[in-house]
């Protein structure tokens, strides 16, 4: 949910100009926050003048000011190099910056700004129109960048050196990329550095080469991808020696708390973007995970997760809450290119603590879930079969709530009358009207005691 908070929109005229003003004392939603918000200019000799702030305080987090022309045909915008503010840093431009485009195509020249060390260059190489582009950057602090629009400051740092260079061959472009991120922290959690190279020699094939290295991050990404090839269109390797849950954690968007110990592994992406291929396996290395929704610290000691051609497979994949007692996965989850999943899994549980949470962490159910279990789920995921032995041990207590907004009352007097069921009910029918594809579960048989 975005809250924007006295929002308004004032437009003026007079018989030289017309003059705008759009502003807000606070745009806001969990991740984003800007306050004082004012986009304003005017409309004049053929000219727009427009301004962009976010003032906090007396701190100009973000103020940057352009002249738009048009010339020729061509529209051209150039930044005003005396006023530039990104948290309250003022930017030094290139006096000579603009973009232009227009029917003959676009082009940026000069467009060069730079605060003490940290550079960034964009221009047409030859400068001129539909021109090779380049991007360089120098030493450029993420959290400037991260603090204009977020609440909480310490989301992400890093510092960003890099070239991109997008090369015009036939009417399209190719891509060259060399960039890096060092000491990258994002929620206050170390994720390391941050490499990759990327690069389509011809406009038929792109390469990938990405490497991860930090705090127990260690982590390769390398392959190829050809859009329009009929076969072998993907080979993608990612080689997993170390992958810190911390790093998963951080990710996760609060889903996961309080993880600790390691994921290695590899797998292989291979075949056509139509039908791909994984295979694989992940294994978790002294694991401790505590989903926000269970409320419970779940250890994972040695488990492995392989994926193959035909499915997903668990073989006595063992989690251990904080008392040491079990849930066993046996099984698996089988496929054909990630469709026509369907079922084949054991799920035993012996004084397992399934879940410790209160209406904070979940407000659908809650409690304290001690379980003794036999699960055996089997079938496609469209209609799977269910059979389960589940008891509740002692000290275990549940509730289960419905909100209130799908709380209904239905209420009938009078006279119900009953017309040709053919009319109203299709199934009946049995119309001629193929059904449509639906990937998700539309019921399950269950059997329980």
């Amino acid at each position: 949910t975005t809250n924007i908070k006295d929002f308004a929109i004032n437009l003026n005229t007079d018989k030289k100009a017309l003059n705008y003003k759009v502003s807000s004392n606070s745009i806001s939603n969990p991740q984003v926050k800007l306050d004082n918000f004012l986009l304003e200019g005017k409309l004049a000799d053929n000219q727009i003048l427009a301004s962009i702030s976010s003032i906090e305080g007396r701190n100009n987090k973000l103020l940057i000011r352009s002249l738009i022309t048009k010339e020729n045909e061509n529209y051209k915008i150039a930044f005003d190099p005396k006023e530039f503010y990104l948290m309250d840093k003022r930017w030094d431009i290139a006096a000579d910056n603009f973009m232009e485009f227009g029917k003959q195509g676009f082009r940026i020249h000069h467009l060069f700004m730079n605060q003490k060390e940290s550079q960034i260059n964009i221009a047409s190489v030859n400068d001129k129109f539909n021109d090779d582009l380049k991007l360089s950057i120098q030493n450029f602090h993420l959290d400037d960048l991260s603090r204009i629009i977020e609440k909480d400051t310490a989301l992400v740092r890093g510092n960003v050196d890099g070239n991109v260079l997008l090369k015009r061959v036939n009417n399209s472009y190719g891509l060259i990329a060399d960039a890096q991120i060092s000491d990258l922290f994002y929620t206050n959690i170390p994720i390391g550095n941050l490499s990759l190279k990327a690069d389509n020699p011809t406009t038929e094939r792109f390469n990938i080469n990405m490497n991860l290295s930090g705090p127990d991050n260690n982590m390769a990404v390398n392959g190829y991808f050809i859009p329009n090839a009929q076969a072998n269109s993907i080979n993608i390797k990612t080689d997993i020696q170390s992958l810190s849950l911390k790093t998963v954690q951080a990710f996760s968007m609060g889903q996961i708390t309080e993880a600790s110990g390691t994921l290695s592994g590899n797998f292989l992406l291979e075949g056509t973007s139509d039908t791909p291929n994984l295979t694989g396996e992940l294994t978790f290395n002294n694991a401790l995970i505590k989903p926000s929704i269970l409320n419970n610290r779940i250890e994972l000691k040695h488990e492995t997760i392989q994926l193959k051609p035909d499915g997903i497979y668990f073989n006595a994949f063992t989690l251990l809450d904080d008392n040491q007692h079990s849930a066993v996965i046996d099984g698996a989850i089988q496929m054909k290119q990630f469709s026509d999943f369907a079922f084949a899994l054991q799920v035993n549980a012996k004084d397992f603590l399934l879940f410790n949470s209160t209406a904070k962490n979940n407000k659908e159910f809650f409690g304290r879930m001690v379980i003794d279990s036999k699960v055996d789920i089997n079938g496609p995921m469209t209609l799977p079969v269910v059979n389960a032995t589940v008891r509740m041990k002692k000290g275990s207590n549940f509730t289960f709530s419905v909100p209130e907004d799908q709380l209904t009352t239905d209420k009938g007097e009078d006279v119900v009358e009953f017309t040709s069921a053919v009319e109203l009910n299709p199934i009946l029918a049995r119309g001629e009207e193929k059904a449509s594809k639906s990937s998700g579960p539309s019921g399950f048989t269950l059997s329980s005691i």
